[in-house]
């Protein structure tokens, strides 16, 4: 179907959404596209997991071609119901209407031209809201291959064109409820409003459209300490629980090592929930092996085979293959999410055993959604190796959460009723620009200062009109207590100095080597602590480095700030003009801090 000029016999496929200018001009342009983008992809991905190949974009549609009448029927099919899943829990519903027809078409420049391309467009013309109109020939052709409904519609006289016999495709699913309840850890997460991250759940939603045709599919969502990861994946898993997907979750906990934890929690749960009638079949063809997982699982599910005892390395491979096995046969007939969260504290055989379930080509409708923490992986981590290891494997995509937008972090102020009125958006800005828009950040801010009374205060930019929520403390100490002592003592150093800060300067404050601090700085980097910037360095968020300021005394503090006065008027005596006036700035803002903080 690429030569130009070659003429092939093909099924075209039209789409196009009603009222689409209507809905915008409500909407508002910018929050149209928040829709119509995602929808978009949507169409993208689910033309491609059903062989066809997506010709152009229509603005508000697509015009594919599929060599097969019956791939482009279940694509259409397909479509409709993404559509109406995603718009469960969309801003505003999309309703979309799709003609197909199929004949001889001839292919140039990319593009498609003849009979069918004019009748499959006008019959997307006569579609109503939510239909699929087919020709004839459509139907006649695809109704032996698939089970797919068709009704009569009629002769249709499309403009231009002769009359055609029209079926209605009839695709509609009423939503049946999920098999499995929703795990509690999934449940009760919604401490602060839901704001943004619409590219983020598009593809989680492209992920599971493509389990819901068949294959194995691991979305990875990395993000520093607070970054929303886990408030992402459960408001994503609630979407599709509430449209009736199987949900599991399993977590692993800090310190505790335990193999294979969160498949004896995803797996707990499962069989404490799953309807009777599916077990035993659903625990795979090697169900007994699970009992290694959960002992109990013998009592609950009768007529289990015992494990089979022989060396270590046999009895490790068929608990993979019965894991494997058992989320297999878990998500044959519909998706099945599984949730994996915190992998940067997995024990290694938690994730040996996840690469063999992802390296498992038996049929699945699966999606499993990891969560981890990128600034706490070093080259010899566990998670690291895997990480590396899963980027040739098919189905298996990464995503890193950054911190929200200005407007993204004034809507989380609104929705929390802490803070409205004319000084909300200068808050936001203040809040923003001292966080990165990192969400935990952001909520411990906006609590303490909702508990300090200080709402819209702090129009002026200034943090220390906020002050520093013991929560906040809490994360900067134990993301400090990973690094080495000789990193701690130079960020220290280093937040005397300033947000921003001179490799060279701190050298000469602490007496270290330049090489030494760059060392603690690489480490400090790698922790997402602190980042360069045209040869700088900078801390990630004017929160850390508050932090780790006002943990110094006041004497240590003013010592300090004498030997950063000193270090740049020895190290740039010839251009005191351009670093001097940064340091005394510097230093007279956090003197400012000093007496809020005693008032």
């Amino acid at each position: 179907m690429e030569c130009a000029g070659e003429t092939a016999t093909v099924t075209v496929l039209f789409t196009d959404l009603v009222s689409s200018t209507q809905l915008m001009s409500s909407l508002g342009e910018s929050a149209f596209d928040e829709l119509r983008q995602p929808h978009l992809a949507l169409l993208g991905q689910t033309i491609a997991a059903h062989g066809g190949v997506e010709v152009k974009s229509l603005g508000d549609g697509v015009m594919a071609v599929f060599t097969a009448a019956s791939d482009a029927v279940a694509a259409a099919v397909a479509m409709q119901q993404a559509v109406a899943r995603h718009g469960h829990r969309a801003a505003a519903r999309l309703s979309m209407r799709v003609g197909l027809a199929l004949g001889d078409a001839t292919t140039y420049s990319g593009d498609w031209f003849g009979t069918p391309v004019v009748q499959a467009a006008r019959l997307c013309d006569q579609c109503g809201g939510d239909e699929i109109l087919v020709t004839d020939t459509v139907r006649a052709v695809a109704e032996a291959r698939t089970n797919a409904r068709f009704v009569p519609v009629g002769a249709l006289a499309l403009r231009g064109l002769a009359e055609v016999a029209v079926w209605k495709l009839d695709w509609a699913q009423e939503a049946t409820p999920a098999a499995v309840a929703l795990p509690d850890r999934l449940h009760g997460i919604e401490e602060s409003g839901f704001v943004g991250r619409q590219p983020e759940l598009a593809a989680l939603r492209a992920a599971f459209e493509r389990a819901a045709t068949g294959s194995r599919q691991m979305l990875l969502v990395g993000g520093e300490p607070g970054a929303g990861k886990s408030r992402l994946i459960a408001e994503f898993a609630q979407q599709v629980h509430a449209e009736g997907a199987s949900v599991l979750f399993g977590r692993c906990d800090e310190g505790l090592a335990v193999p294979y934890q969160p498949f004896v929690e995803a797996l707990t749960h499962y069989v404490h929930h799953a309807p009777p009638a599916e077990m035993p079949s659903g625990l795979g063809h090697r169900g007994g092996e699970l009992a290694r997982l959960v002992p109990e699982l013998t009592e609950l599910v009768t007529g289990l085979p015992s494990p089979l005892r022989c060396d270590p390395e046999t009895e490790r491979y068929r608990l993979f293959e019965a894991i494997a096995s058992w989320l297999g046969a878990a998500s044959a007939d519909e998706v099945l999410l599984v949730v994996l969260d915190d992998l940067h504290w997995a024990a290694q055989p938690t994730l040996l055993a996840l690469r063999h379930v992802l390296n498992d080509t038996s049929p699945a409708h699966l999606l499993i959604v990891g969560s981890y923490r990128h600034t706490e992986l070093d080259p010899t981590h566990s998670l690291a190796d895997l990480l590396a290891d899963l980027r040739r494997v098919p189905g298996v995509e990464r995503l890193t959460l950054e911190g929200l937008n200005e407007a993204e972090v004034t809507a989380l102020l609104e929705t929390t009723g802490h803070c409205r009125g004319d000084h909300t958006q200068a808050l936001a800005r203040t809040i923003r620009a001292h966080t990165g828009g990192n969400p935990f950040f952001v909520g411990e801010l906006v609590r303490h200062a909702a508990e300090s009374g200080v709402r819209g205060r702090a129009d002026d930019g200034r943090l220390e009109h906020l002050g520093i929520p013991e929560g906040v403390h809490e994360v900067v100490r134990r993301r400090l207590g990973r690094l080495s002592a000789a990193a701690q003592a130079v960020l220290v150093t280093a937040a005397v100095v300033g947000v921003e800060f001179d490799l060279a300067v701190v050298a000469a404050v602490t007496g270290l080597s330049e090489e030494a601090v760059a060392d603690a700085l690489e480490e400090a980097i790698a922790a997402g602590l602190v980042t360069e910037v045209a040869g700088r360095c900078r801390f990630r968020h004017q929160l850390l480095r508050a932090s780790l300021y006002g943990s110094l005394s006041i004497t240590r503090r003013r010592r300090l700030h004498r030997r950063v006065d000193e270090a740049v008027e020895a190290l740039y005596r010839s251009r005191l003009d351009d670093h001097l006036p940064a340091a005394l700035a510097q230093l007279a803002q956090d003197q400012v801090a000093e007496l809020y903080t005693r008032a």
